[in-house]
């Protein structure tokens, strides 16, 4: 094991530990020398950064010596220049930039999480992409110029060896439009005459199916191995808005592990979507023609929508990224510090209590800003969150809901009375969101009532359910009702009640996203109920 360094090393050991980011250090027989907190963590090793010291990196973590950073490492430790990039790191599929630099006779490692900028800018190129392939659409007067567009503006997106739009009549595929490279054989095969739907295995799939496939080798599909070389291939259905197959959106890149990522499919999807959309406008070209002054303020509304859409996108692209790291980094920050000061008075904090106090407040203080980043991300999610209607049955959705709250009224005399629930068409999951903020805020704000009792029941209306949340609890001031559904609006002091004040908004937003409302009503120490209407699904025909 090498040797331990000197008094003034460790003081550098001290405050290289409180860094906010992941860093650990080698000599030059690639011996860890020192591993923060942080490092240990992010490799997966929570708990064992002391652990560590003197062990081989490469021993511990052969999987590195198949990436990139490997070779990174090396060069630093020969030529003694400092290099930096950033690299998905496989092992923990995380977006990482990195600086290796040389410390003493060894290397010093630096580096921080990217992957939410990395999601942001890879979900704003991509709403980019679609958006000017949206345009260009838009311009097009046959399925061959539709195609062609398309392909052009996919392909360099995605960094793809070659792409092709196959239409589909009846059983037979035909007038391929390509994009790239591709390979001999595949052009032979996919220009053949009259070539039938059976022929392509994979295409097959997808026609019956309806769903995307994606192989990272389409050697391993059945009866490829001795046509195709080693490409990964990707297929969408194309699907004219009646929801009738014309065709299929067919990728082709590098074989390797996890060759299409979700950012990758979800942009080939939307593609697929928008070409669906694209090839009915032009082939009922001529209709539309004769209604062209609906056409243009069909357009136009299209056109500001998707302006909208898009700035909304960046918007929330840009928020997303702020609160991840523009705003975790400095609480990471401030808790690295506070944890460095408790070490730098030692026993000196234990003899003062004001100052232990202080420390204790302000650390209380990270914790909460931390539990708010949390929160507004949720409520950001939810807003994105794609809403998944099914019959959901709320007796068993309420049972879950009181089960999981158990731990909180243990040793509580609390009384639930629960009414016959209907079953409801509705997202399941969002739907138990909803059910655990108010019955949890219930519990919550029955804490100090001896004789607790939390109802929940529900009515039925002409157009639909109300189900309502009753307590005898703390209550609130009537006047301020509204107040309840924003943004960090509470009307209750924290040191009474904890809390976010996001839960009711998210609660607000996921009943406005199926169609209903939500309200609420209480007097101050006369409890409270909160209520929230969900229509019925519209039946064909009405």
């Amino acid at each position: 094991m090498p040797s331990r360094p000197d008094s003034s090393f460790l003081l550098v050991e001290q405050l290289l530990a409180g860094l906010p980011d992941p860093f650990f250090t080698v000599d030059s027989a690639w011996r860890f020398t020192f591993v923060n907190a942080l490092a240990a963590a992010f490799v997966g090793r929570p708990g064992e950064a002391a652990a560590l010291i003197g062990r081989g990196l490469w021993d511990e973590f052969p999987e590195v010596t198949q990436t990139a950073l490997y070779a990174l490492g090396q060069r630093v430790m020969h030529t003694r220049t400092p290099e930096s990039t950033e690299v998905l790191y496989p092992p923990v599929n995380t977006w990482i930039e990195l600086r290796a630099f040389p410390f003493q006779d060894g290397v010093a490692v630096h580096y921080r999480d990217l992957t939410a900028r990395k999601q942001a800018e890879e979900a704003h190129a991509r709403a980019e992409v679609l958006a000017a392939m949206g345009t260009a659409l838009q311009r097009a007067a046959t399925p061959e110029a539709v195609a062609d567009l398309a392909l052009a503006r996919l392909g360099p997106a995605i960094g793809a060896h070659c792409m092709l739009v196959v239409q589909l009549y009846g059983e037979i595929l035909s007038y391929p439009h390509w994009w790239g490279e591709a390979p001999g054989v595949i052009q032979a095969f996919m220009n053949a005459p009259d070539l039938h739907l059976n022929a392509a295995p994979i295409l097959t799939q997808v026609a019956r199916s309806g769903q995307a496939a994606y192989m990272d080798d389409y050697r391993a599909a059945p009866g490829a191995a001795s046509l195709f070389p080693n490409l990964a291939c990707g297929v969408e259905p194309i699907h004219l808005p009646s929801g009738r197959l014309v065709g299929f959106l067919v990728a082709w890149g590098t074989a390797a592990p996890g060759a299409w990522p979700a950012g990758t499919r979800d942009l080939l999807a939307r593609a697929a979507g928008t070409l669906g959309l694209a090839l009915d406008r032009t082939n009922t070209l001529s209709a539309l023609q004769q209604s062209a002054d609906l056409l243009q303020q069909q357009n136009h509304a299209l056109e500001e929508h998707s302006r909208a859409l898009h700035a909304a996108n960046a918007e929330l692209d840009a928020f997303s990224l702020s609160v991840s790291h523009d705003l975790r980094a400095p609480v990471r920050h401030m808790v690295g510090f506070l944890e460095l000061l408790r070490r730098a008075l030692g026993d000196e904090l234990s003899g003062n209590a004001k100052a232990a106090r202080y420390l204790e407040v302000v650390e209380g203080a990270a914790g909460r800003m931390h539990t708010l980043i949390d929160a507004l991300l949720d409520f950001s999610r939810t807003g994105r969150a794609e809403v998944r209607t099914v019959p959901v049955n709320l007796q068993a959705l309420v049972g879950s809901v009181r089960t999981a709250l158990a731990a909180e009224t243990a040793g509580r005399h609390l009384t639930w009375v629960t009414g016959p629930l209907p079953d409801v068409q509705a997202d399941a999951a969002l739907l138990q969101q909803v059910l655990m903020n108010l019955l949890s805020n219930a519990v919550k704000y029955t804490r100090r009532t001896p004789q607790a009792r939390i109802e929940v029941w529900a009515e039925e209306h002409p157009d639909g359910w109300v189900i309502q949340v009753r307590d005898n609890g703390a209550g609130f001031d009537p006047r301020y009702a509204e107040k309840l559904f924003g943004v960090f609006q509470r009307l209750h002091r924290a040191e009474d009640f904890e809390g976010s004040g996001v839960g009711l908004a998210n609660v607000r937003r996921i009943v406005e996203r199926h169609g209903g409302r939500v309200w609420a009503q209480g007097q101050v120490g006369g409890g409270a109920t909160f209520a929230f209407s969900l229509p019925r699904p519209a039946t064909p025909g009405t």
